[in-house]
């Protein structure tokens, strides 16, 4: 995926590039897939070195250009690359423990750096890697999020499918087959009028409450009449999710002063759920 690729070239880049005199480097051997010919699959930094070396360069000596066959310095028995330009290596002496100076560990401080280093994830661009059964839910919700803040009407479901698949967090058949799946959601008879362009739309944009806290609904539609926010959900409903609805449909009404209508909406079952102040 172009994601992987990109990723593995950037880090291959800081690498490679901070060796003054020589580089070494170890890398596993990419196996081959008896189910593909030609696998130009690239999941990590050695599947991008394997394509390198089996490539041309054209570099400058001098004033002429000349085309170096890189897999003229791989020897696929060792499977060891050299390259190398008049370079020798230097052997420099090894220091014998009789040429050992003490060394006194108490000069220096030592203290866990759990009591002073905390790591904090953002959810940006942050997908979870755990227990798989969770992992594959919060990330397909994200996913979905990601895909729904993108559009406005049915028209922008491909171009928001398709900016995940750039992304790296969809296969082409995979954003083939979710670009028909939203497609047929939000034409629905339920639903279309929220994406056919009728409403003005602002997808994710921030609320301020009195306290200073910011609140995000998911889609807020406005009319002359009145507005609409709506909150996507992909999973099992909760609770929760009226409460936070009832919140955001305050905000709105006090920002305003229009009637507000807010609804949960469960896509992928086709489902709507109306929020009113009388919602249990």
């Amino acid at each position: 995926m172009l994601y992987s690729y990109t990723d593995a070239v950037n880090l291959l880049y800081v690498a490679f590039t901070r060796a003054e005199n020589e580089l070494i480097a170890f890398s596993s051997v990419k196996k081959p897939n008896p189910k593909k010919k030609n696998d130009n699959s690239v999941k990590n930094t050695s599947d991008v070195l394997y394509q390198i070396i089996n490539q041309s360069v054209t570099t400058r000596v001098g004033e002429q250009e000349r085309t170096i066959n890189l897999s003229d310095f791989y020897d696929k028995e060792t499977q060891i690359f050299d390259f190398s330009v008049n370079h020798k290596t230097e052997k420099k002496a090894i220091i014998t423990d009789s040429q050992n100076t003490d060394f006194n560990k108490d000069l220096y401080p030592n203290n866990r750096w759990q009591n002073k280093l905390k790591l904090k994830f953002s959810s940006e661009d942050f997908l979870i890697e755990s227990i798989p059964e969770i992992e594959d839910k919060v990330n397909h919700g994200k996913l979905m999020h990601l895909i729904f803040q993108n559009i406005n009407t049915a028209e922008d479901v491909e171009k928001s499918v398709m900016m995940q698949h750039y992304e790296g967090l969809l296969t082409l058949d995979e954003a083939k087959e979710l670009k028909e799946g939203i497609s047929d959601i939000i034409t629905d008879e339920n639903v279309k009028h929220w994406f056919d362009g009728s409403y003005k739309v602002l997808n994710e944009d921030a609320l301020l409450t009195e306290k200073g806290t910011v609140r995000i609904p998911d889609r807020v539609l406005f009319s002359e009449e009145k507005l609409i926010v709506i909150d996507f959900k992909f999973g099992k409903h909760h609770k929760k999710y009226k409460n936070q609805l009832d919140e955001y449909r305050h905000l709105l009404e006090d920002l305003y002063k229009l009637p507000v209508q807010s609804f949960l909406y469960y896509p992928e079952n086709k489902k709507i759920i109306e929020v009113t102040e009388d919602s249990k």
